[in-house]
């Protein structure tokens, strides 16, 4: 079961052929799960050559 101070929130979009998402979470520092305190920023280039 995951932690109530991990609980994701996600947002995706496209950039051109790239997947980019931006993620918001919590550690054991957040104040509550509701309040994360890490926001990381992902790229999957190409992503769509990733389907077989």
């Amino acid at each position: 079961m995951p932690s109530p101070l991990n609980t994701p929130t996600l947002l995706l979009d496209f950039d051109g052929d790239d997947l980019v998402i931006l993620a918001r979470s919590g550690d054991e520092r957040a104040q509550s799960a509701h309040n994360g305190n890490l926001i990381t920023f992902h790229r999957v280039r190409n992503f769509r050559g990733l389907v077989y």
